[in-house]
């Protein structure tokens, strides 16, 4: 007795017979037949879609049609490469079905990573994909893994700001690395725009999501301590920080970021550690204020014929 037809193996027998009859229909010219095909990886996707709604399939089932998916989108791109000529009269049509099939892959990437993946490393994985895409787009100046790298930094953003439980984890490594990942590719594309064509206000995105990110994992990371006057002292201390990047690397919104949070903090010791600290934590609040504001006092002094092109 063979093994039953279950929708899993269905969904996989459909996404190989996709990709074998395609490729016969491509070698013998059969257009309509290549289209028919096409019905197939619709259906395949269909039961993946379906699959992932109702429960919790084995993994590497749903990356079948995501990987035939992509190997369609890049076996047409390079068969046009290879023989420019063949097809013409559908070759915008192949291309743009392409296109779709890239972008479906990428939709059920995404439901994958939410099914799959533990909460907690959601924020780090996103990144990682996001990064490997901007190191592509950059290697191939490809404007469309560009925007893909904006999809998954978006997300990786996104949850950890809307995690759950909201408040957790505190501090874990893996988080900060993502953090940090996006503010170098904003750097990297920066200083490379010949390979990123990435508009102004894309980097001041990247930037202030970065560093707001930033805030809330030092925020949520000291909120785990029960002196309030950690948080006050490190909010003052992240500030010198963008403050310092932002004189460093010439750029505008990491300075105005900086001045966000010390004024963030300046607000938290007047609203929340003069009534609530201790006596002793709540001098060394203010100190740890006077010493950033201090500090940009000196900065300003040092500066100040050039202080409003800074800012």
């Amino acid at each position: 007795m063979g093994k039953e037809l279950t929708p899993l193996n269905w969904m996989m027998a459909a996404s190989g017979l996709a990709l074998g009859i395609t490729a016969y229909a491509v070698l013998s010219r059969a257009w309509p037949l290549g289209i028919a095909a096409q019905l197939l990886l619709v259906l395949s996707i269909g039961q993946s879609v379906i699959q992932q709604l109702q429960g919790d399939p084995p993994w590497q089932h749903n990356l079948v049609p995501i990987a035939a998916l992509l190997l369609f989108s890049f076996g047409a791109v390079a068969w046009f490469k290879v023989k420019p000529g063949n097809a013409a009269n559908v070759r915008g049509v192949l291309l743009q079905t392409a296109v779709l099939y890239r972008w479906t892959a990428v939709a059920l990437s995404i439901g994958w990573i939410w099914n799959y993946i533990p909460d907690r490393e959601l924020t780090w994985v996103f990144a990682l994909l996001a990064g490997c895409l901007f190191a592509l787009g950059g290697r191939f100046k490809n404007q469309e893994l560009l925007i893909a790298t904006g999809v998954y930094s978006t997300l990786s953003l996104g949850s950890f700001w809307g995690g759950e439980p909201l408040r957790s984890p505190g501090f874990y490594l893996p988080n900060l690395l993502a953090i940090l990942v996006l503010l170098g590719q904003q750097r990297a594309a920066a200083h490379l725009p010949q390979r990123f064509d990435l508009p102004r206000v894309a980097h001041a995105i990247a930037i202030v999501a970065g560093g707001t990110t930033l805030w809330l994992f030092i925020t949520r990371a000291i909120g785990e301590v029960e002196r309030g006057f950690y948080l006050t002292a490190s909010w003052s201390v992240l500030a010198l920080v963008l403050f310092g990047a932002g004189i460093a690397l010439r750029e505008r919104v990491y300075r105005w970021l900086g001045l966000a949070v010390l004024g963030l903090a300046l607000g938290r010791i007047f609203v929340i550690d003069v009534w609530k600290l201790e006596t002793l934590f709540r001098i060394l609040s203010f100190m740890a204020l006077g010493v950033a504001l201090l500090l940009l006092g000196f900065v300003y002094n040092k500066y100040q014929e050039k202080f409003k092109e800074w800012l």
